[in-house]
């Protein structure tokens, strides 16, 4: 029985072009059993992938295509070794996409993030405004009162 592949771990519309860069957890990465395994040409090409895939729509995601990887990733087409080694720490998910773990937890941080701070301002626009006083003239007043 083969089993299902997991839902994306980040919603399908995700966006985040608007933001021109992440934060990388660098021990994370460079501590990882991958990162001291690979070649210094398979780190590079993860790199570049990791970044090309947070603009990607859904964020953190690659199409399953080998052609998309190697035009992404900047390399020739012919490096299979080194896509293999690169792609083994890709998820494919339900959509058909490949997903990177770390890559997908800090696009869900960054629209948790994002979220909060859209919430946070929108409240504070609408405290500013029940806050202030309504704007009066005074001769119109003095109309009113005769």
């Amino acid at each position: 029985m083969t089993e299902l592949p997991p839902p994306p771990p980040v919603p399908p519309d995700l966006d985040l072009r608007s933001y021109p860069w992440f934060s990388l957890p660098v021990a994370e990465v460079t501590k990882g059993r991958w990162w001291l395994t690979a070649t210094p040409s398979a780190r590079g090409v993860m790199l570049t992938l990791l970044c090309e895939a947070w603009h990607q729509i859904p964020a953190a995601s690659l199409p399953n295509d080998r052609r998309s990887w190697t035009k992404l990733g900047q390399v020739p087409s012919k490096t299979g070794r080194l896509m293999a080694e690169i792609m083994s720490e890709w998820v494919l998910c339900s959509d058909g996409r490949l997903y990177h773990p770390m890559l997908a937890k800090i696009a869900a941080i960054t629209l948790e993030t994002s979220n909060s701070k859209a919430h946070r301002t929108q409240a504070a626009r609408a405290q500013r405004a029940a806050n202030r006083a309504p704007v009066t003239d005074d001769k119109t007043e003095e109309k009113r009162e005769e």
